[in-house]
């Protein structure tokens, strides 16, 4: 069995090769800077690189399933002013600089700061918008209200080039202003800590900072790639920006449509991947895009659930070899929904499944949407209790304990074929993206 204990690391940080084609669209990104701290508050506030650890503060904190439901966030509730010191101050003097993390907040109207690196140097937000403070007279303001009692990624990029400071919510940017000189940049009072929650009330998980401007397309990485797994040399290792490495048992290499491929040739052939924890918010939204090659033998071949809820299942039935998005108790009255595509040859293929409040659920294959529901409207995730437990994909057989049977699939079946470059993100992408990412593989 591969990976088996593998299941937490923080490879964004690290990566050195170019993010993969198709990850993000438009040609291969640059190297991925390695950060100057991360924070996991994986039970503690250290350093991921232990040159700038952090104590508590004030108050006391706890700490919850986190963001990546494999590790911890740290929960700040300011019954007393608390917040997190950071020892060895950053050297960010005329510097670009670069702060994410993954926020929720526990209480409307929040007044806090996610990081300061000095009294003038400021990151967080205002009534529950974003804003950066590079001085008294220098603040940088967001738009947009963040909800409350849900995972968001937020990200401050200020780059010195270009005096410009930009703010991000879940990659998209939210507010920025021009022409902020970099000595606004520098940490005047060397003597202040740096901090991390002051003020915040809410949870915080995965907080970087780099002394680099992350580009545009690199913050909607972080922000929305959930995983990603290239399935290269029988890994089942993530190489996305959260580290859910999976497991496997039964699978075989094999050449791919990118490098190598799992080929899942018997009906104890397994890949799963655990930790999705934004899979089991209602409301939203995400996307499977990944490359199929069918050898004849139909039956469910991606499976999405958690130990009592089933969220999604794509397969290929077997009485006309089409393909089929499966989504149990989808409507408001709790009624299964079916979206059928196309006829799946013995070739590969791209195929994409989004959902989103806004267009539903949407089936593609090579690059052309196939069939969509619009009367997928809430997901069984929307039920509540259970249903929100953080989510496993399964590729190959999937031996769980929620109810998964449906839309012609069935569980005598076993799907023998091979997949490739599996994506899981947690947004939608449109049709045009879907239609690049195809383009960009095949030439």
């Amino acid at each position: 069995e591969a990976g088996k204990d593998d299941h937490v690391g923080h490879f964004i940080f690290v990566l050195s090769a170019a993010i993969p084609i198709g990850g993000l669209i438009g040609s291969p990104t640059p190297p991925v800077s390695v950060s100057e701290a991360f924070y996991s508050f994986d039970g503690n506030t250290l350093d991921l690189y232990s040159k700038h650890n952090g104590r508590t503060m004030g108050g006391s904190v706890h700490f919850r399933q986190g963001y990546v439901a494999t590790g911890q966030a740290i929960v700040l509730n300011q019954s007393n002013t608390t917040w997190i010191e950071i020892s060895n101050n950053f050297n960010i003097i005329e510097s670009n600089v670069t702060v994410e993390a993954f926020i929720m907040l526990l209480k409307p109207r929040v007044d806090g700061n996610i990081f300061q690196f000095s009294s003038d140097f400021q990151m967080g937000l205002r009534n529950d918008i974003l804003f950066m403070s590079f001085d008294p007279n220098i603040n940088v303001s967001g738009k947009s209200v963040i909800s409350t009692d849900d995972w968001h990624h937020v990200a401050f990029v200020y780059d010195a080039s270009k005096k410009l400071a930009t703010m991000y919510i879940d990659g998209i940017a939210d507010g920025s202003k021009s022409n902020i000189p970099p000595r606004f940049s520098t940490n005047r009072n060397l003597s202040a800590p740096a901090m991390i929650g002051h003020g915040f009330y809410g949870a915080i998980d995965h907080l970087s900072i780099s002394v680099t401007a992350k580009r545009n397309d690199i913050i909607l990485w972080d922000a929305s790639v959930a995983a990603y797994y290239p399935m290269d040399r029988l890994q089942p290792n993530d190489q996305g920006p959260n580290g859910l490495n999976g497991t496997s048992a039964g699978i075989s290499s094999t050449k791919g449509m990118l490098n190598e491929a799992f080929t899942f040739n018997n009906s104890d052939a397994y890949f799963e991947a655990f930790g999705f924890t934004w899979l089991g918010m209602p409301r939203r939204s995400f996307s499977l895009a990944f490359w199929i090659r069918y050898e004849g033998s139909p039956g469910a071949f991606l499976t999405v659930a958690n130990p009592s809820t089933c969220l999604l299942v794509l397969g290929i039935r077997s009485d006309d070899h089409k393909l089929v998005a499966y989504l149990p108790n989808a409507t408001r009255s709790r009624s299964s929904v079916t979206v059928v595509g196309a006829v799946m040859p013995q070739v590969w293929v791209h195929v994409a499944f989004t959902w989103s409040l806004e267009n539903r659920a949407i089936l593609y294959s090579s690059g052309f949407i196939q069939g969509e529901s619009p009367d997928a409207v809430v997901l069984s995730n929307y039920q509540g209790d259970n249903s929100s437990y953080p989510y496993t994909i399964t590729l190959g057989t999937y031996s769980g304990s929620a109810d998964c049977i449906g839309g012609g699939l069935y569980p005598s079946e076993h799907f023998m074929g091979t997949l490739d470059e599996l994506y899981v993100f947690a947004r939608e992408l449109s049709h045009a993206e879907i239609k690049l990412r195809v383009g960009a593989m095949n030439s």
